[in-house]
């Protein structure tokens, strides 16, 4: 099965918000190697499907918005 690169670069923008919590997506992009003019729109389309929630101001960021164990692959691929 082949996967698209925005279903690639979903997989690791989740696997990394899983492994540090909270975070920006600046780090995120930095951290995983994916560029951030599309991280953005990953990362509306994963919280959209609740597997990430984004917060705005001085306690802001993205993390995840449900226990890892409930996250599984295919929730990551049908999200985006």
């Amino acid at each position: 099965m082949l996967i698209t690169r925005e279903v690639d670069y979903a997989v690791r923008c989740v696997l990394d918000v899983a492994q540090t919590g909270r975070t920006s997506t600046g780090a995120v992009a930095a951290r995983a190697g994916i560029p951030s003019s599309i991280l953005g729109r990953i990362v509306a389309s994963v919280s959209r499907a609740g597997i990430l929630e984004t917060r705005r101001g001085v306690n802001g960021g993205i993390f995840l918005g449900r226990d890892p164990s409930e996250i599984s692959l295919l929730d990551v691929i049908e999200a985006v």
